[in-house]
């Protein structure tokens, strides 16, 4: 086995291997890598694969992130993808790709005199992978935390699983005449208004207003975006990504107008049915509060998710491998002042 840097023009590749491997994720695609890189600092990204004579039977993108003193660090977000999909690599083989790919990985950051490399799974790898020996300092790039719902139910079965008030609020949407459809890019402008009108309210980090249309843009077929109207007005609107077998839920916004008539039930209803309808297996909220935990910054939106039932998934903490001990002892030590000042 080799491995390699995979170019641009083999992201159909890559595709291919990720929609047929259970644990392919958007995060992992060439797509994915170019919308991180129009986020400031984070300025390029690497696709390893590696190859069992011609067969593709491991791949990692990384994404290089920029942090204090003009160091970075590298990202492995929901990867790296270990065998081909088919399980004719066993826990020892899938433990050599791995270690192949490991390499790979720390070549570059040491070319680079990046401080580490994170990853960052939302699945489980056979006994013999061991991605790093450390914990990550931050457990919240990708969440630990996640609600899933599984569409190979019926509507009905759907409906049934959620919670009395979950039902209850779909229906009262429908009552109240909100509409919900597919959205366009001209509508984008009008969604951001209302996306940040929900983040003062509800506290949570926006992006540039440009992101958002990047984010429709090259993600292309799988970028889903859905809007809500009462009469004439946009009220809110929220963006899903297909790919695969997963449907997952990014982005929402909702005004505070007329949203005693239910509209962010009625649009994740929409998106739900439109990911059975297309085929998909699940339908991923992408991050909610540990059980149990009301003080968690994910608490509030928890109680909106979990309405609509699924089964809750936890990923073990993200790992890390120190390329560099001294800038990473330094990056961790002013991370952690940071906190303690903001207290």
């Amino acid at each position: 086995m080799h491995v390699r840097l995979l170019k641009p023009e083999e992201a159909p590749l890559l595709r291919a291997f990720l929609e047929k491997h259970p644990q392919g994720r958007i995060e992992q695609s060439f797509e994915w890598g170019s919308l991180q890189c129009t986020i400031p600092g984070r300025n390029a990204f690497y696709v390893f694969g590696c190859f069992d004579y011609k067969k593709l039977v491991g791949s990692a993108l990384v994404i290089r992130q920029l942090a204090g003193f003009k160091k970075h660090w590298l990202w492995c977000p929901n990867g790296p993808v270990l065998g081909s999909g088919d399980d004719s690599l066993n826990d020892d083989e899938k433990n050599e790709v791995f270690n192949l790919l490991k390499v790979a990985i720390l070549n570059r950051a040491h070319r680079e005199k990046d401080m580490f490399v994170r990853f960052e799974p939302s699945f489980a790898f056979g006994e013999g992978v061991q991605l790093g020996s450390e914990v990550a300092l931050k457990d919240t790039y990708y969440p630990r935390n996640s609600l899933v719902l599984n569409l190979a139910l019926s509507e009905e079965g759907l409906m049934k699983q959620m919670t009395q008030k979950g039902r209850y609020n779909i229906r009262k949407a429908k009552k109240n005449d909100v509409y919900v459809r597919k959205g366009d890019l001209a509508e984008l402008d009008d969604f951001y208004d209302i996306l940040k009108e929900t983040a003062g309210r509800d506290g949570f980090h926006l992006h540039a207003k440009a992101f958002y249309r990047d984010f429709v843009e090259q993600l292309e077929e799988d970028a889903h975006f859905y809007v809500a109207h009462v009469d004439d007005d946009m009220v809110g609107g929220i963006l899903v990504t297909h790919f695969g077998g997963c449907a997952k839920y990014y982005f929402g916004a909702s005004s505070g107008a007329h949203r005693n008539k239910m509209p962010q039930y009625a649009l994740q209803w929409f998106a739900i049915l439109d990911a059975k309808k297309a085929g998909l297996k699940e339908y991923d909220f992408l991050g909610v509060a540990p059980e149990g935990d009301d003080g968690h910054a994910l608490s509030g939106v928890t109680q909106f998710k979990t309405r609509f039932g699924g089964k809750r998934e936890k990923y073990a903490l993200a790992q890390r491998i120190v390329v560099s001990r001294l800038w990473t002892f330094v990056y961790t030590f002013t991370r952690k002042a940071r906190r303690l000042l903001k207290r």
